[in-house]
């Protein structure tokens, strides 16, 4: 948890390929693990973006609803709002900035790596 708190008092800097590293801006996220068929829920933040903000690279801290234990990872998710808004289309639900990717969490008591669907659906921006 200290490396996540610590990764996102970062200061917002852009750097010249299009990647910016944001402030702390943890979200709730809902986790569809891929080779269990389980549900997971978590927190996570982005750490850099790229492609003003459309891809994002993620880091996750999550836990199974059914006693499962703590899993870590990373992955890359797509910002659904700008997408719509790049392929020309207008995003009216402006309270809602969803964003749907795929994680690699590592289960680190059963020594197991596993893929898993995330999505985001409010963002919020400290």
């Amino acid at each position: 948890m200290t490396l996540l708190l610590s990764a996102g008092i970062s200061t917002i800097a852009n750097a010249e390929e299009g990647v910016a590293f944001a402030g702390l801006n943890l979200q709730g996220d809902t986790l569809f693990s891929l080779s269990s068929k389980q549900l997971t829920v978590g927190i996570g933040m982005d750490i850099a973006t790229i492609k003003d903000g459309l891809i994002a690279l993620r880091v996750e801290a999550a836990a199974g609803m059914a006693g499962e234990s703590a899993k870590y990872g990373g992955g890359l998710t797509v910002n659904l709002p700008k997408l719509v808004n790049m392929a020309g289309g207008t995003w009216a639900a402006k309270m809602f900035n969803p964003s749907v990717g795929l994680i690699g969490l590592y289960d680190f008591s059963a020594n197991k790596l596993e893929p898993a669907l995330m999505i985001t659906i409010i963002k919020l921006e400290m």
